[in-house]
């Protein structure tokens, strides 16, 4: 087969006339389209998959799915990439079967992948965008995740710069917006690199590939945030520790204590004693602190998300584990597996409310409906009457917001309603690590999104014993820890190229156009008690 076959877009430009809708089609020439294919055959030679043989993850889908019940479906995917391949996306969208939802995985992700690059090359780029996103969220393996993220990058590389700022301009879909944003950030010019944020003149660069000489850590380790400071200066410290000697830097402690305001204080005497790099501190109104007096003077990796927008800045990394990014990631990945009319079953909470809202907003912008919204008293447990509620409204699935002990009696009152309830997803407030899998199996069928180390599949050695030595009351926070060191040699390298990513403990890191780490999340659900790896996260 040849390379340009097993490409995503069709190896010739399309014969039919491009997609005339008036929101968002443009006109893709040869000459676009020659480009679009030349950084498509750059970026396959980068992965060596012309010189180890490597399998493309749509080409998957034919070697992995090959049962009688799927034999009508892979022709039918078989046709359309075919005609995709021949040139004729029109084609290849009509060959489609219509209903996705309940395909084997590699069958599913093939669809996505297909019709994406159908609409691609029809000149429909926000909705090859919004396909490619689906794939990219639905975590059906980390290499389609991979591809879909170089396929929405090198599509929107090989536009024109107007195209873009016009695509900018029409598009609606907040997330469509964010891709569009990370190929050409506010700040654009054709002279300057992918991500543009400015630095102040005089101000310490990040090190390329190596590690500062002097790291300084500011966090509240005294008063009322002290143990979780002390959780993430213990990855810090495992995360520094595991630097060899030679290689190994400075490492300085502030303590903050409770006062937001001193955290500004404490950042002056670590520059002035000589902080190449900051991490840190820890609190919103900290954070604040410091990202309200830019410029700042030292490139800072702050441990939270501050009050309010701020400007991009090469200054300013921005690394928190929000709740309500996962609620977020949760939306994209029931999206992507078919689910449109979603219920919410949330506490009386601010938390409960936050991660109703966050999945609400997500789900209804990737174009499904939250169809009911329920809420629970807290200290509840009896839960049938608004669990009757929900399946009276005949959703598709359940965004539960719970601890383990609350999700302990909900799980099993919905079973006990219906046999065939709809699919349970949650965040990982649902895992607790010290539970035990007699206590567990009430969860069982529950699908959930943690980082990988608490999953054990964080690929680095040792994680578990240094997630128990670290702090084992809060062992999410020493992951943040270890990570917001560890990143630290490749951070320049994170802001320069958006296909870089870091391997930690929380996830895949990579930065956004704005300065912020998005950790992608490994999932699981429960079998027998037990939180089992999803295949492909």
């Amino acid at each position: 087969m040849s390379i340009l076959s097993r490409l995503t877009y069709p190896a010739r430009p399309s014969r039919h006339r491009p997609f005339s809708s008036r929101a968002q089609a443009l006109t893709i020439t040869p000459g676009r389209a020659i480009l679009i294919m030349a950084m498509l055959m750059v970026m396959a030679a980068q992965a060596g998959q012309v010189a180890t043989g490597h399998t493309p993850p749509h080409m998957m889908a034919f070697a992995t799915a090959a049962t009688p019940e799927s034999a009508g479906i892979t022709q039918s995917l078989a046709d359309a990439r075919a005609s995709l391949d021949a040139g004729n996306p029109m084609e290849a969208l009509r060959r489609l079967p219509w209903h996705t939802e309940g395909l084997p995985d590699e069958l599913h992700a093939e669809a996505l992948d297909i019709r994406a690059g159908s609409e691609a090359a029809l000149g429909r780029i926000l909705d090859a965008i919004k396909t490619w996103h689906t794939l990219y969220t639905a975590g059906f393996s980390a290499d389609h995740s991979v591809h879909a993220r170089r396929s929405i990058q090198d599509m929107l590389r090989a536009l024109p710069p107007g195209d873009v700022t016009a695509l900018k301009q029409r598009a609606r879909n907040p997330v469509t917006l964010q891709w569009l944003n990370d190929a050409q950030p506010e700040s654009y010019s054709p002279h300057r690199s992918f991500r543009t944020p400015t630095r102040p003149m005089g101000a310490k660069e990040l090190p390329q590939g190596a590690f500062s000489e002097h790291v300084a850590v500011i966090l509240p380790l005294s008063g009322r945030y002290a143990n979780l400071a002390q959780a993430v200066l213990s990855g810090v410290k495992a995360s520094h520790e595991a630097v060899t000697s030679s290689q190994r830097p400075r490492l300085s402690v502030y303590d903050m204590g409770d006062s937001p305001e001193s955290a500004w204080q404490k950042y002056q005497k670590a520059v002035e004693a000589g902080a190449d790099i900051v991490i840190g501190p820890l609190t919103k109104e900290a954070v604040s602190q410091l990202t309200d007096r830019q410029p700042l003077p030292v490139p800072t990796l702050v441990l939270n998300q501050p009050e309010g927008d701020i400007a991009a800045s090469r200054q300013v990394i921005l690394f928190s584990l929000q709740p309500e990014q996962e609620a977020a990631r949760v939306a994209d990945r029931a999206y992507a597996r078919g689910h449109r009319r979603a219920a919410i079953l949330a506490p009386r909470s601010s938390l409960g409310e936050r991660l109703a809202s966050a999945f609400s907003e997500q789900f209804t912008q990737q174009g499904g409906r939250v169809a009911s919204v329920q809420h629970y008293a807290p200290q509840a447990t009896d839960f049938q009457a608004v669990l009757g509620r929900i399946l009276a409204q005949n959703v598709d699935m359940l965004f539960l917001v719970a601890s383990p002990e609350q999700a302990r009696m909900i799980q099993p009152q919905l079973r006990y309603l219906s046999t065939r309830h709809p699919p349970v997803y949650a965040t990982s407030h649902v895992f607790d690590l010290e539970g035990r899998a007699s206590q567990d199996a009430d969860l069982d069928g529950i699908t959930f999104p943690d980082m990988p180390a608490m999953l054990g599949r964080s690929g680095v050695q040792g994680h578990a014993r240094l997630l128990q030595q670290g702090n084992p009351l809060w062992p999410r926070l020493v992951a943040m820890g270890f990570d917001a060191f560890a990143m630290i040699p490749e951070l320049a390298k994170l802001q320069q190229d958006p296909q870089a990513s870091h391997t930690g403990l929380t996830g895949q890191l990579r930065l956004d156009s704005q300065g912020r780490v998005v950790r992608e999340p490994h999932w699981a659900h429960f079998r027998n008690g037990r939180p089992i790896p999803v295949h492909g996260h």
